[in-house]
């Protein structure tokens, strides 16, 4: 005697539901990576390169070994990076020197490393900025009008370069 079999369907609707239930679940709970930018105004496109050599005492050189430390004149700073630098460019901004900002960038550092050495330069630079209003105005920056804070901007011109240098 043989037994009977039995067709046995499956119901293959509940499956597609639990499958969109799944993808909508996982597009909902996913994030995604944020890009790190930093604004930067660049200058305007020229071929003619600098003139000449630069004197020693307007360059300050940051640089970025292989190890993604960063170098400020050669020796490694790992805290308070953004105060050694203000401290450097002020004594050049108090000598009443427009500093050139050299950035070596090693080959093998990361493109973060470069992000924070460049939000370290901006924060050192708004940091001379309330150190210089506070000793010619003795006021924050922010409360200046803009007459003096225009005076305030023009005392800190810097150039900023990635470029080799020639040094006198």
């Amino acid at each position: 005697m043989r037994k009977s079999r039995k067709n046995i369907s499956n119901n293959s609707g509940a499956m597609a539901d639990v499958s969109f239930l799944l993808l909508i679940f996982f597009m909902v709970v996913t994030t995604f990576n944020k890009d790190y930018k930093i604004e930067t105004t660049l200058p305007p496109y020229s071929e003619n390169k600098t003139k000449g050599p630069i004197n020693k005492a307007k360059v300050l050189q940051l640089l970025i070994n292989g190890q993604n430390e960063i170098m400020l004149e050669e020796q490694v700073i790992s805290q308070n990076l953004s105060i050694k630098i203000a401290e450097v460019l002020m004594q050049k901004f108090k000598a009443e020197i427009a500093p050139v900002v050299f950035i070596n960038i090693h080959p093998n550092s990361d493109y973060y490393s470069y992000l924070d050495l460049l939000a370290q330069l901006n924060l050192a630079k708004s940091i001379c900025r309330n150190q210089l209003s506070n000793l010619e105005f003795n006021s924050l920056y922010k409360e200046l009008k803009i007459s003096q804070k225009n005076e305030i901007n023009t005392r800190l011109t810097m150039k900023i370069s990635e470029q080799e240098i020639s040094l006198l």
